[in-house]
This record gives structure tokens, sequence and C-alpha cells, in this order.
């Protein structure tokens, strides 16, 4: 599902490793694209690989990768997973490792694969005391973004059962609730939980410089780049 932070997991991942890929760590962006013949083309322009004449673009990203290690990370592979698959059978098997985010599997990959589903963090509940509550990854986050916007924010046993009903509302969805703290500014926590049993409406928007996708989180049922 959207919001639970795969292109942050995927970044961390890159910077804990990036000592282990001598010939770097490519991340690549694939939200923006939704033709699924442009997948090698868009992986061929960040990696400066050129197209030759007469012979299959996977085939000069193959071996180009070959001699090299480094890591690819494919991001928001959802709309164009087949093509990413396919391409993880193909030119990637000579690079191995590859990691990609997705909202949905890539089934059709068979390179040693192995998903790794995500999850949102566990709501507390709402009669947890406020250590409890403290302690909590989701609650951490809130507060975390919370106190931006309004920095005298602290968790209170006054405010404790408001922060616990506004996670679990969300369902401790990260992206939901850097959204909801985004609301701060204008808003009581009380007020925000009031307003929460429309939730998707009220949490679309959020900062003007988040992708449009990044606006909003789904209900539960840039570009590519070196890293350096």
């Amino acid at each position: 599902m959207g919001g639970l932070g795969k292109t942050r997991l995927s970044l961390q991942i890159a910077a804990d490793m990036l000592d282990a890929y001598p010939d770097g760590i490519w991340f690549m962006d694939l939200a923006p694209i939704r033709d699924p013949t442009f997948v090698p083309h868009e992986i061929a322009q960040v990696l400066a690989v050129r197209e030759e004449p007469g012979k299959p673009l996977t085939h000069t990203l193959s071996a180009h990768l070959k001699s090299r290690k480094a890591l690819l990370i494919f991001d928001n592979c959802e709309q164009v997973v087949s093509a990413c698959a396919s391409l993880a059978n193909g030119c990637c098997c000579a690079l191995r490792p590859t990691s990609a985010s997705s909202r949905r599997a890539a089934r059709r990959c068979a390179c040693g694969r192995a998903d790794l589903p995500g999850a949102a963090a566990r709501a507390p509940s709402p009669t947890a005391s406020v250590e409890t509550l403290s302690r909590s990854e989701a609650v951490q986050l809130f507060m975390a973004r919370a106190q931006l916007q309004k920095p005298g924010f602290t968790l209170t046993e006054r405010e404790a059962p408001a922060v616990a009903e506004l996670v679990a509302r969300v369902e401790g969805i990260p992206l939901a609730l850097e959204l909801a703290a985004a609301r701060m500014r204008s808003l009581s926590i009380q007020e925000i939980n009031k307003r929460l049993h429309n939730r998707f409406t009220l949490l679309t928007g959020g900062g003007r410089v988040l992708l449009e996708r990044q606006q909003t989180p789904a209900p539960r049922s840039s570009r590519g780049r070196t890293i350096s």
C-alpha cells in the first residue's frame, strides 16, 4: 500500500551499503513512467549507457553491468512491474543484487527474489500510558513532525489519549501520520481527530514540495540519480 515508507527504506538501505558497492548505488524513481517499454531506456539514461544499433538495449545494459559491483534500486515499480521483473530476469541477473519497491509484487522475477512485505507501525492501545506511548514508533514519528509545526507540543497525560486515538485512526501509516502532523499548525489534535471520520479528505494535501502520489495516503484494502 502507499504511504508505508518504501522509498525512505530504499534510500536508507542505499546509505547503509555505500561502502559495499565501489561502482555505485543507482536509485531510479520509476513513478513518472507509464509505458513499460521506457523502463530500459530510463535505466540506460541514468547509467549513461548508449544504445547500440541492432542490439537489444537489455543486452547492452547487461554487458555494462556484468563487470561492475553496483546496486540498482528501482523505486515505485507498480505501474511497470512486469517490465521491471523482465529486466531483473535479464540484464540485472548479470549484476545481482537489485532492489525494487512496489505496491505490487514482481511475481515474474526469478533471480533469487525475496519478497519483504511492508507494514504500518503498530498503533498503541488508546488507554496506553504516556511511557508506553513514548516507546511507540508511530507515536514517535507523529510527535517529531507535530513539534515542527507546534514546538511547544509535548506528550502529556492530557494529550496522550488524543495522540493514541489519532495514531489508531490512521492505522499507523507513516505518510498519514506526517500529513496529520502538518495540520497541527492550524488545528488542535482534538480537532484533527474530530475531522478524521473523513480522514483521507482531511489528510489530502500536505507540503507543496511533495509529489502528487505523496499528498495523500492510500487507504488500506524523480528521476534516477546516483547515491553518493
